[in-house]
């Protein structure tokens, strides 16, 4: 016994060293280039070293329409509010808390972060999203990540060791929770679980409020995506974001988490009051759990009305830009009380500068370049590719509490150009994009190559200014060969003052 012991323990711990040093060679040679295949973990690693806020959020957080003016993200609407702080962004279709959870704990412990929002998306909470077929992916992209030597998880990976249930599989778990969870709604909607009220609708010829085959199926969207009571002993969405909280706690993270907007009047045009009841109190549930546990709860979730939400056919999270600088703006304002010396409300500030070194808020930008520039390293070039600059938007909506009255614009530019081809245009049009004002002022003189020069256009708003109606200033250059732009100032003024007499006018009533 004793010589069979001798003979075998020498060769184990040759295995353990050879075990150690193949681990250590990958997680040296291989492990980050793995990581950074994973596009969750490497956009996440990419923040980190620079960012005081970082916001992990799921496709809400980057859906938009080509119509938007501004397509920049939730997330990016959040940072206008904050100047002086760094904002990193983690986001990906279908994320949830349990990958929130994850991710998290990647963040060393000398990271700058000090502040995490997490979108809370009430489907998430639903069997549809719980057992949804995209689960599959989620989770490979974890396993990299997951407790034990790299060398282990990148052998577990390779033999899809991870929750990798087939489409049937997940499908019959969803049915199966459809039955099982139950309800406790009240009447005229007093159905014991989903499925009851899914066969209601389908065995109901007519309804009040269901009239044809393409609203029943999307009123059982609904049903299947809301139509349940969040179980705070059983749900794993509930389990995972109390996992953060604490987690959150021992690293001193402040945590935000930002209910999001749900179509709660669709959902009452289709099926009755009964599922926007049964929202509410879902939403009131975890507002009242999670600012008991110390995070600061943003509940948008009837924030955004119907006309905003993209999607028509399927219930889902994705907005115009009215709807994500809605939600970014309460976001924003909950925030006060982390960030008060940082904090500035961009919809009641009036001067707004883009010298292109950094984002701009209001400023869409089409790109920057270092050829040259008038402040700083970074223009603008325009040419018969890129013949309109920055542009300056600001809808209705946004400007309404400041009132402004006129608007003054100014702008350095250089390059080759002929007289007139330089433009700096105000323009406010409808939402059918019919001009209510125009006026420009244009480059007269050609000044010797290389030197700046400067336009200024004034334009005083008309009284007909109102709710669909959106101010744009931008230039414009009308020529064949290349100008830059730099430093472009818009200044909004609330008194009502005479416009520049040499500018270009045209006004609509």
């Amino acid at each position: 016994m004793n010589s069979l012991a001798t003979k075998i323990l020498p060769r184990l711990f040759v295995l353990a060293i050879i075990a150690f040093l193949l681990n250590w060679i990958y997680s040296v040679a291989f492990y980050p280039s793995d990581l950074k295949k994973i596009d969750l973990i490497d956009s996440l690693q990419k923040v980190i070293p620079r960012s005081d806020v970082i916001y992990f959020g799921e496709s809400s957080n980057f859906s938009f329409v080509f119509e938007d003016d501004d397509q920049r993200r939730i997330s990016d609407f959040i940072s206008d509010y904050y100047p002086g702080l760094q904002f990193g962004t983690v986001n990906k279709g279908a994320l949830h808390a349990g990958i929130y959870l994850k991710l998290l704990k990647q963040i060393p412990t000398e990271a700058p972060v000090n502040t995490i929002i997490l979108s809370m998306n009430l489907r998430s909470f639903s069997a549809d999203w719980i057992y949804s077929k995209l689960e599959s992916l989620l989770q490979r992209d974890m396993v990299l990540i997951s407790d034990g030597p790299p060398l282990w998880n990148r052998f577990r990976l390779g033999l899809k060791a991870y929750d990798n249930k087939t489409q049937k599989q997940r499908s019959m778990q969803v049915k199966n929770a459809l039955k099982k969870d139950l309800l406790f709604l009240e009447p005229p909607c007093d159905f014991p679980n989903a499925v009851a009220w899914i066969e209601n609708i389908n065995n109901s010829p007519t309804s009040p409020w269901i009239e044809d085959s393409l609203a029943k199926s999307l009123a059982i969207s609904f049903i299947i995506n809301y139509g349940f009571r969040i179980d705070t002993v059983n749900n794993p969405r509930i389990r995972d974001f109390d996992k953060i909280i604490e987690y959150a706690r021992q690293r001193g993270w402040k945590v935000v988490l930002n209910i999001l907007p749900e179509n709660t009047q669709q959902a009452s045009l289709l099926i009755g009051p009964c599922l926007r009841k049964l929202m509410i109190s879902n939403a009131k549930l975890l507002t009242k759990r999670y600012e008991s546990q110390g995070a600061i709860v943003v509940n948008n979730l009837e924030l955004v009305d119907s006309s905003h939400y993209i999607d028509k056919k399927w219930p889902t999270e994705h907005y115009d830009e009215y709807g994500r600088k809605m939600v970014a703006r309460q976001i924003a304002l909950a925030m006060r009380n982390i960030y008060p010396a940082h904090f500035s409300d961009v919809f009641m500030k009036s001067d707004f500068t883009c010298d292109f070194e950094a984002p701009s808020p209001f400023f869409v930008t089409l790109g920057r370049d270092s050829t040259c520039s008038h402040s700083g390293k970074f223009a603008e070039k325009l040419d018969t590719n890129n013949a309109f600059g920055a542009r300056f938007v600001r809808h209705y909506f946004e400007v309404k509490t400041l009132n402004p009255r006129k608007i003054t614009a100014s702008g350095w530019f250089t390059g080759i150009y002929r007289p007139r081809e330089v433009k700096l245009i105000i323009s406010i049009e409808n939402d059918k994009k019919q001009p209510k004002l125009w006026t420009a002022t244009v480059s007269k003189d050609i000044i010797e190559y290389g030197k700046w020069d400067s336009l200024q256009v004034n334009a005083n708003i008309p009284e007909n200014f109102g709710d669909n109606d959106v101010i744009r200033i931008y230039f414009w250059y009308t020529g064949k060969n290349k100008v830059w732009i730099d430093d472009v100032n818009i200044l909004l003024q609330t008194e009502n003052l005479n416009a520049a007499s040499d500018t270009i006018l045209l006004i609509k009533n």
